[in-house]
């Protein structure tokens, strides 16, 4: 016997996990692009092993976070009865949640262009210089 209102959060909680997992996808390979384009830069913590440990550490978690996402997007269909909704409506509460997240996304980023056009630039350890050269550069 389902108590009422527990296929709504059964659904909800599906699509916050789906959420989740995609953003963990998406931080996981940052690891790698930082460890090359600013591995100079001083970290509190760093992953051991060096770039073959952040390889191995960021392969590992990518791969099950894709995973993850892929069966959160399209259960099975027992999984589905369990929500307690038809596999049409689960599969339009999936396309809606990140159809909207993607629009708004679109929207925040159009929106922002002034505020990255103005944004300020600080120096990363060690590249001092260089950023005065590109502000001094940039007044011309």
């Amino acid at each position: 016997m389902k108590l009422a209102g527990s296929s709504a959060f059964a659904v909800v909680l599906s699509m916050a996990t789906l959420t989740t997992v995609i953003s963990y996808a998406l931080i996981f390979p940052a690891l790698i692009k930082l460890r090359y384009s600013h591995g100079h830069v001083h970290r509190p913590y760093k992953v051991p092993g060096g770039l073959q440990g952040a390889w191995i550490v960021a392969g590992i978690t990518t791969v099950w976070s894709v995973f993850c996402s892929i069966a959160n997007m399209w259960p099975n269909d027992a999984t589905v009865a369990d929500y307690g909704v038809s596999r049409t409506e689960f599969e339009l509460w999936v396309v809606g949640v990140l159809g909207t997240i993607f629009v708004r996304g679109c929207i925040s980023y159009m929106l922002g262009a002034e505020t990255r056009r103005d944004m300020v630039q600080v120096p990363l350890e060690g590249h001092e210089a260089e950023a005065e050269q590109t502000a001094l550069a940039s007044a011309d």
